[in-house]
């Protein structure tokens, strides 16, 4: 007969410290290899790990709202990562995988400009194969998760929508590149907003089936 492990007993035997420990000392690695691999490609070390800011001499502020845009997305994805991770065998598990994966596949375009490198017709494929990818993400959420309110994904669909065409058409000026970005933004934070409010709703309705998750793993290292 096995006492049954609380959650905090785990912490105390001193996974706390081992966890982050070997998290820490591989990001230094990988950061490491960046280094030598950029070296190794001709580029300056300072280009890779010093603030851009002070690196190239342009004010903080600079790219203020691209900054913020990439941060929801980086939000979105690490919220819905967890809880999928939690829900793993659920539907809801298996959306929000698929949610935090296209919000990473977002932040690293957004972050390296990745779409901007293609040609128009380049760029309109890009943003079709996203739009495709939001409207399987919603269908499936409407055929497996129907009780939940999805209304909020038209908000993010428009937005995101209003963006690509802006970006697409031959205008050009400040105002094009303005309510092109304020579009981009707002989609952004309505897509952080709806599966910010589904992550919330998924935990509170199953909070002992998370736990029964985490006490079970306990049970399982303290029996070895």
């Amino acid at each position: 007969m096995h006492k049954e492990a609380n959650p905090t007993e785990e912490t105390r035997n001193g996974s706390s410290v081992v966890v982050p420990l070997l998290i820490g000392f591989s990001a230094f690695f990988v950061a490491a290899l960046i280094g030598l691999a950029g070296r190794w490609a001709g580029v300056p070390l300072a280009e890779l790990v010093r603030d851009p800011a002070s690196q190239f001499g342009y004010p903080a502020y600079g790219g203020l709202l691209s900054h913020l845009g990439i941060l929801l997305l980086a939000a979105t994805a690490a919220i819905a990562g967890f809880v999928a991770y939690l829900c793993r065998t659920k539907p809801a598990g298996r959306l929000l995988l698929a949610v935090a994966f296209l919000s990473a596949v977002f932040t690293f375009d957004d972050l390296f400009l990745l779409h901007e490198r293609l040609e128009t017709a380049g760029q309109a494929g890009i943003f079709v194969l996203y739009g495709l990818l939001v409207v399987g993400i919603a269908v499936y959420a409407r055929r497996h998760l129907s009780r939940h309110d999805w209304s909020g994904l038209l908000v993010v669909i428009g937005f995101l929508g209003l963006s690509a065409l802006i970006d697409l058409t031959a205008w050009r000026g400040t105002v094009k590149s303005a309510l092109e970005d304020f579009s981009k933004f707002g989609g952004y934070a309505a897509w952080l907003a709806v599966w910010a409010s589904f992550a919330k709703t998924i935990l509170a309705c199953d909070p002992e089936d998370h736990k029964a998750a985490w006490s079970g793993k306990a049970r399982a290292k303290a029996s070895r």
